[in-house]
């Protein structure tokens, strides 16, 4: 799962694609385990 995760230029860039592609509102949130350290994202688009 860690290294499916994307970084955090790659959540902007999804983000900004997002925007572009008509929706709204776009939320992205990290999930990290108890060390920190980047697990997934949770993303919902509307």
């Amino acid at each position: 799962m860690v290294k499916a995760g994307l970084d955090d230029a790659s959540i902007t860039k999804l983000k900004s694609l997002a925007v572009t592609s008509a929706f709204g509102n776009v939320f992205c949130q990290p999930f990290k385990d108890e060390k920190g350290k980047l697990l997934a994202w949770h993303i919902e688009l509307s």
